[in-house]
């Protein structure tokens, strides 16, 4: 493997790192806020919910929160190489 490929590898899998770093940091966000709407309207709607513990609510949001990191970042990581090809063009 020559020298430049190697340096075009690190730079493409530091390119793809960062992809997926923001993607993630994304879906924790649009997932928080959507686990913690949901939860929150839970708690004023069904008695059930309103019965639970605080941990338990928690769990339930922060559940949704890393479901959509994991989504999110996944999808990001998928579609780097269309985006480096896009840079490439």
């Amino acid at each position: 493997m020559s020298a430049t490929r190697a340096r075009h590898g690190a730079e493409d899998e530091e390119i793809a790192y960062r992809l997926q770093v923001m993607g993630a940091r994304e879906g924790f966000i649009k997932g928080a806020l959507v686990g913690g709407t949901l939860m929150t309207l839970a708690n004023w709607r069904f008695p059930w919910v309103q019965r639970q513990t605080l941990a338990g609510k928690t769990f339930l949001a922060s559940w949704a929160a890393i479901f959509g990191m994991v989504t999110h970042a996944g999808a990001f990581t998928l579609c780097s190489p269309a985006f480096l090809i896009r840079l490439t063009d």
